[in-house]
């Protein structure tokens, strides 16, 4: 079904439409102005982006105790952990590869290497493979074994290290 025009009617609905399309472009222009003379006019309350700030140095009030209140790189224990210092050297066939010491006991481990086979890493409490030994703590170069109520220490070697040429500029 088709509706015929004839062309006045058609040239009625296209200055219609340009009529539209023209109101709705002064429209934008319009809107953008209006929000540019926003953004371009001062008002109390606007801060100009990029300026300085004022230097607030010479009426800065540091407070320094509450700084130091805030503890901002964490605290000692109250309670000190009290460490075994005497304890012999273990007799056990052990090696001590590696120690991760941390006041937390959750996180300290220790590489410990059997005689045999590869080694293997331990946590606090963790029985040793193949001995009659348990990790009881970790500090920054030995570990502490309990062996039935026996403390006993096992050390990390200390290996020198030395240049292995005498030139120089390598």
């Amino acid at each position: 079904m088709a509706i015929q025009m004839d062309a006045r009617t058609i040239k009625s609905i296209g200055v219609f439409a340009i009529v539209i399309a023209l109101a709705w472009l002064a429209w934008v222009i319009w809107n953008g102005w209006l929000r540019y003379e926003r953004l371009r006019t001062p008002t109390t309350t606007s801060v100009k982006v990029g300026a300085p700030l004022a230097p607030k140095a010479a009426t800065a009030e540091y407070r320094i105790n509450d700084i130091i209140a805030a503890h901002l790189f964490g605290t000692t224990a109250a309670n000190p952990v009290k460490t075994v210092t005497a304890a012999p050297e273990t007799r056990l066939q052990l090696k001590l590869l590696g120690v991760v010491a941390s006041d937390d006991e959750q996180y300290a481990r220790a590489l410990i290497g059997l005689a045999s086979g590869p080694p293997k890493s331990y946590a606090v409490g963790h029985q040793i493979d193949k001995t009659d030994a348990r990790l009881h703590a970790v500090e920054e170069h030995r570990v502490l074994l309990d062996r039935a109520g026996r403390m006993e220490s096992l050390m990390l070697d200390r290996q020198r290290l030395e240049p292995t040429s005498s030139k120089t500029g390598l």
